[in-house]
């Protein structure tokens, strides 16, 4: 009868310490200061006779520490051209072409030491391209929408618990004038860990 009772006893308590652990786990991999914030500023290289293409994003990601590694997923607004000039028909028609969308990529992150680490991103994009030609007779404007892969890598700097610096090269496929490619974009952003 003591024997069983013992057995019982030891069975009680890996129940109770596997639950606490699995409960301190699961806290530790859904905290709230896993969310955080990025905005970036950038340059927007490979659109086909588009000069001067400077890029903005603001996106929001949700991080999850595992014994995998440290991964997450960001979403949020990408332009990747406002307003960048056109070299199409110059100089006599004069034109600007846009290129803003939708971003959600995986992210693996790869700490170096405390303060440094690598990031990979894959995702999907649905880009929305607006080209506008103006000349002295006339006006004429195209659009298009295209969804396809992203892709990027980045180095990151960690200033403290809360605020890191990236900076960064993403790939996006997109279509615009029947042109299929692929935009490189150059940029630097700030995160901000809530």
């Amino acid at each position: 009868m003591k024997k069983k009772n013992v057995i019982l006893a030891a069975i009680l308590l890996a129940g109770t310490a596997s639950s606490a652990l699995a409960a301190e786990t699961v806290s530790s991999v859904f905290a709230a200061g896993n969310i955080y914030a990025v905005g970036s500023l950038g340059y927007t290289t490979s659109l086909d006779k588009v000069a001067n293409a400077p890029s903005l994003a603001g996106l929001v990601g949700y991080q999850i520490n595992s014994s995998w590694g440290i991964w997450g997923v960001e979403g949020g607004l990408v332009s990747l051209a406002r307003n960048a000039n056109t070299t199409e028909l110059a100089p006599t028609v004069v034109g600007q072409v846009k290129v803003i969308g939708l971003a959600v990529a995986g992210v693996y992150t790869h700490p170096i030491n405390e303060q440094y680490s690598v990031l990979l991103r894959a995702g999907f994009s649905n880009l929305d391209s607006t080209e506008t030609l103006v000349s002295s007779t006339s006006s004429s404007s195209t659009s298009n929408t295209s969804s396809g892969v992203l892709y990027g890598i980045a180095a990151q700097y960690k200033l403290n618990q809360q605020i890191a610096i990236r900076a960064g090269l993403d790939r996006y496929n997109y279509s615009l004038r029947n042109n299929a490619g692929i935009l490189n974009n150059f940029n630097v952003s700030a995160v901000y860990k809530f």
